[in-house]
């Protein structure tokens, strides 16, 4: 199993659209509430390529060309070299090996091709396996925070981890 990860374009709507409102794969998110329509999705994508400060790829088994999921480095923060993770699998690929993979290929985007320093992300405690994915990859916790996110009526603690480059 390889994967190849590739800059976002609007070409990858349909992909994206076969997960982002699916609650079993977004129920990890703090921010996706609602569902998104193809319309807001293009125009998301479209905003997020003309970033500065966020560097979004999709990623394909290379041997299979299998749409596997997104990983982005966000909220980059280029004069103290740091920037936020994000990565979603999409539901028939999870469990397969493909997380470790995809980590090590944007740890590598972070620290060799970007020059960050650090690479942080939140994961909400509940979500074991990502927290022990993170963990086998380098991440370390660095905090606990507590009521980060309301969602509904609802207090959300999530767990902070991070990576430096070494």
């Amino acid at each position: 199993m390889h994967i190849k990860i590739v800059p976002l374009n609007v070409d990858h709507i349909d992909y994206i659209m076969e997960w982002v409102n699916d609650s079993e794969i977004t129920q990890y998110f703090a921010s996706m509430r609602k569902k998104v329509t193809r319309e807001e999705e293009l125009e998301f994508i479209k905003k997020i390529i003309a970033s500065q400060n966020d560097i979004v790829y999709s990623v394909f088994d290379s041997d299979s060309g299998d749409y596997i999921g997104q990983v982005s480095i966000n909220q980059i923060h280029w004069l103290s070299g740091e920037g936020r993770l994000f990565m979603v699998v999409v539901k028939k690929h999870q469990g397969k090996g493909y997380g470790h993979e995809i980590l090590k290929a944007i740890q590598d985007a972070a620290f060799i091709n970007l020059q960050l320093h650090r690479l942080y992300l939140i994961v909400r405690p509940e979500n074991v396996r990502g927290i022990q994915l993170y963990h086998r990859c380098g991440f370390r916790q660095e905090g606990y925070l507590y009521d980060k996110y309301k969602i509904e009526d609802q207090w959300i603690d999530m767990i902070q981890m991070a990576i430096i480059r070494s």
